[in-house]
């Protein structure tokens, strides 16, 4: 049985589709931002990313532009607040990783983890929660967590997941897209325990399985929404 606490934060069942529109193309509206200085960071193909106070945390994937993901799939923990340096760069997970960077930042960034094994396969989401850093593996099946501070690596959560992509938390909860599974997981930050799976059906308007991508919160915490890559829509559950 799910306790008391855990079942008010649970997703309530399926509360509508959104079509996302095409809108006429215009001037982008930060043609006049100024840039961070971001250029010495080589990125292959970025990926999910969060801020927490002045730390950017980027999942730049591997792909086919490396040869392959193994051993090129990395997260980046960029200081915004000091010139954009790079504070460490993960690049695999495991009890065998006593640090972040395996390899001095000036050695080739290709270059493979001392155990090749324990390399990120293919880093999708990434969320930050009370000091953790939750990074989705979408080829390792799990989601990694590292501590903020160092980078090093804590656990593993979600063991079996089917290609975890987003991730965000909210009430204590880690909630995870699984892109080929077509669901929502639930895990309790605390402990880890799977509490829920809401697998996402298809209407009588999708021929084909959604494939769920980005998850986020909305502000009063009371709805989910997901990007349903597939069908290029959103899914919105009610939380509670």
């Amino acid at each position: 049985d799910i306790p008391a606490p855990e079942a008010k934060m649970l997703l309530k069942g399926f509360q509508d589709q959104l079509m996302v529109e095409e809108e006429e193309e215009g001037p982008p509206p930060w043609e006049n931002w100024p840039l961070l200085p971001l250029n010495d960071l080589k990125f292959n193909s970025p990926q999910g990313m969060a801020i927490v106070d002045s730390m950017l945390y980027l999942a730049d994937d591997g792909g086919p532009g490396a040869g392959s993901g193994e051993g090129f799939s990395r997260v980046y923990a960029i200081d915004l607040a000091d010139s954009c340096r790079r504070r460490y760069v993960i690049r695999a997970s495991g009890s065998r990783v006593a640090g972040p960077a395996l390899r001095p930042a000036a050695e080739d960034p290709r270059t493979f983890p001392a155990h090749p094994e324990d390399a990120l396969k293919c880093v999708r989401g990434v969320t930050a929660h009370a000091g953790e850093l939750f990074v989705a593996d979408g080829h390792a099946d799990t989601v990694h967590v590292y501590s903020c501070e160092s980078g090093a690596w804590l656990r593993d959560v979600g063991s079996g997941l089917r290609q975890p992509y987003g991730l965000c938390v909210a009430h204590g909860m880690l909630y995870v897209t699984e892109f080929a599974g077509a669901a929502v997981s639930v895990f309790a930050v605390a402990t880890g325990a799977c509490v829920q799976r809401e697998p996402l059906g298809c209407s009588a308007n999708l021929d084909w399985p959604p494939q769920p991508w980005g998850i986020a919160m909305d502000a009063t915490q009371e709805a989910v929404c997901v990007v349903d890559h597939r069908h290029h829509m959103l899914h919105v559950f009610r939380v509670g």
